[in-house]
C-alpha cells in the first residue's frame, strides 16, 4: 500500500496519491491505495487514489482505498481511478468490508479484474451498509469461484447471504454504470448492482 500496511484506530484524512504503481506476488498481502489493513474505528475521509496502476494477480483483498475493513472502520468521499488486478475480493473502494464497516459518498472511474468476487465500490461485502456511491469503468470476472460463480457486480461483487430472516438496509442510493460485457453472457452471479446475492445461493432443505 502507498500509506500504511495495517491501521488500528487511525483517522486518514484528504490525502491524495497520483500516478502510483503497485505491483507484487505476495498470496498473504492485504492491499489498498492508502492502506492494506483498517480496523477498530479507522476511517477513510476525502482521501483519493488516482490514475493508479496495481497489479497484485496472487492477491486477496485488495481495493483502491482499503484492502479489509473491519470493526466499524468507515469509508466516507472518496475517489478512485485507475486499473487494478487481484486474485479475488477486489473493489474500486474496499476490497473486503466487514458487517459493521460502512462506504459512503464516494465514486470510483476504475477498470478491476479479478478471478471471482469483484466488484465497482466493494468486491466482498459481509452485508456492510454502502450508500450514494457511483461506479464507473470495468469489471472483470475471469475464472469464478469454487461453485463457478462470477461473483462480480457494479456497486458489490459478492454480498454475503442472511438467512436470518432479519431485515437491514445494506445498499442504498447507489448508481452503477459498469460495463461487464467482458464476461460470457451465461457467466453465473453477474448483475449490474450486486453480483453474488441470497438469489444465486444453492439452498438444501433441512
Amino acid at each position: 500500500s502507498f500509506v500504511a500496511a495495517y491501521s488500528l484506530g487511525t483517522k486518514f484524512e484528504n490525502i491524495h496519491i497520483y500516478n502510483g504503481t503497485l505491483t507484487g506476488a505476495d498470496t498473504e498481502a492485504v492491499v489498498g491505495g492508502i492502506c492494506g489493513e483498517a480496523c477498530m474505528e479507522s476511517s477513510f475521509v476525502a482521501c483519493s487514489v488516482q490514475d493508479v496502476a496495481i497489479n497484485v494477480p496472487h492477491t486477496q483483498m485488495v481495493g483502491g482505498i482499503c484492502g479489509d475493513t473491519r470493526t466499524t472502520s468507515t469509508v466516507n468521499a472518496c475517489f478512485v481511478s485507475g486499473d487494478i488486478t487481484a486474485d479475488s475480493s477486489l473493489g474500486g473502494i474496499v476490497g473486503a468490508t466487514g458487517k459493521n464497516s460502512t462506504v459512503s459518498n464516494s465514486h470510483v472511474s476504475v477498470n478491476l479484474t479479478a478471478a471471482h468476487s469483484v466488484g465497482g465500490i466493494v468486491g466482498l461485502s459481509e452485508r456492510a451498509p454502502i450508500d450514494h456511491c457511483y461506479a464507473a469503468g470495468t469489471v472483470k470476472a475471469t475464472r469464478g469461484n469454487f461453485d463457478g460463480n462470477m461473483c462480480a457486480g457494479g456497486i458489490v461483487g459478492l454480498l454475503e447471504s442472511n438467512w436470518t430472516g432479519g431485515y437491514a438496509k445494506v445498499l442504498s442510493a447507489c448508481v452503477s454504470m459498469v460495463d461487464l460485457s467482458a464476461m460470457p453472457a451465461d457467466a453465473k452471479a453477474v448483475n449490474r448492482i450486486a453480483g453474488m446475492t441470497i438469489e444465486s445461493e444453492k439452498y438444501e432443505a433441512g
